[in-house]
């Protein structure tokens, strides 16, 4: 990785975690899906994206001297994610893009999940039928990545919390007299 060693710190762990992240949308790709482990999915992504973020603010944290304040931390995790988050958002609408079945498979397991929940509570045919019309006609490439990357902003700015309040450097006597500790 003699690349990475030149390139800051976020851009690094970012294109890292995108990279990553994507490379479970591609194994989606291959119907890899299809196995047992799928379940297992959605996790791993939160978990990778959790070690990215983490090891993003350590490694800052390691070139700063060990001592890093928690907006700091925080401001590092959130570019790592927002890079991460962007690329695997992308991968994504080019892949629902030009992969039109899978598209209508996912709008139709969507979809009918949905539509069994709402028969459960019993909602009247015709608030079913327009939530199916509505659906249908909103469930494209851009609004799939879109919302992708809102969930995965979201998770990232609490992981980006709690890493930097973890990480951060408490101030102690010996350590007051050293910039912004004042």
């Amino acid at each position: 990785f003699l690349i990475f060693e030149s390139m800051s710190t976020t851009i690094k762990y970012g294109l890292i975690g995108g990279g990553i992240l994507s490379l479970f949308l591609g194994l989606y790709i291959l119907e890899v899906y299809k196995s047992s482990f799928y379940f297992l999915w959605t996790p791993a992504e939160i978990i990778i994206l959790v070690l990215v973020i983490f090891y993003g603010i350590k490694e800052r944290k390691k070139l700063n001297g060990n001592s890093i304040h928690f907006g700091e931390a925080v401001f590092t995790g959130i570019k790592i994610n927002t890079i991460a988050a962007l690329i695997h958002s992308a991968a994504m609408y080019l892949f629902f893009t030009y992969n039109t079945s899978v598209l209508n498979d996912y709008k139709k397991e969507k979809i009918e999940s949905s539509i069994k929940e709402m028969t459960e509570m019993k909602y009247a045919a015709k608030d079913i039928q327009q939530f199916r019309d509505l659906a249908t006609k909103e469930t494209t490439p851009r609004n799939i990545a879109k919302n992708n990357l809102l969930v995965f902003l979201i998770m990232g700015l609490v992981f980006s919390m709690v890493s930097g309040a973890i990480q951060r450097t408490r101030i102690t006597e010996d350590r007051a007299d050293l910039p912004g500790n004042k």
